[in-house]
């Protein structure tokens, strides 16, 4: 999108910039949509859709070796997506699964035991997925062998 140098009144020249008038919303409808301010609609034939915006969120989990929970809040309502999951080093065993605020499965456990190796969620239940502006889900890594050192990206759309 390009900016219009005769989108500011003339109140600009004095350091108050002010957006005129749009009744068509031909400027704001699209500053929304980057800004992921749109929703999700059902297809049914053919349909013109807004793409939704993707937020993520990425944990570092450390080389050490042991079973631990991290607690993420979000400050958007959000609809958990995918969740991927690169491995730093060689484990074997190790898995990695997100939960809800209530200890409820959002993703099924993700192996994460190869060394340099991406894998993803193979389930994401829809019961579970969406977690309120405010509320909080878990990254869970359960350690089996090896190193749990890997990277965790949980994808997510606000809704």
């Amino acid at each position: 999108m390009t900016l219009d140098p005769n989108m500011f009144t003339q109140q600009a020249a004095s350091g108050k910039a002010v957006l005129p008038a749009d009744a068509a919303n031909g400027f704001y409808q699209p500053v929304c949509q980057i800004l992921g301010a749109t929703s999700a609609a059902a297809a049914a034939g053919p349909t013109t859709l807004t793409a939704s915006s993707l937020v993520h969120f990425d944990l570092a989990f450390p080389t050490g070796a042991a079973t631990s929970t991290f607690t993420v809040t979000t400050p958007d309502k959000i609809e958990i997506v995918d969740v991927i999951v690169r491995k730093s080093a060689a484990g074997a065993g190790n898995t990695v699964q997100v939960k809800d605020g209530s200890a409820n499965a959002i993703s099924d456990a993700i192996a994460a035991a190869v060394d340099k190796t991406i894998t993803r969620a193979g389930t994401i239940d829809p019961a579970f997925n969406t977690i309120a502006a405010g509320g909080t889900f878990t990254v869970v890594n359960t350690f089996a062998a090896g190193s749990i050192a890997a990277n965790v990206t949980v994808v997510c759309r606000r809704v």
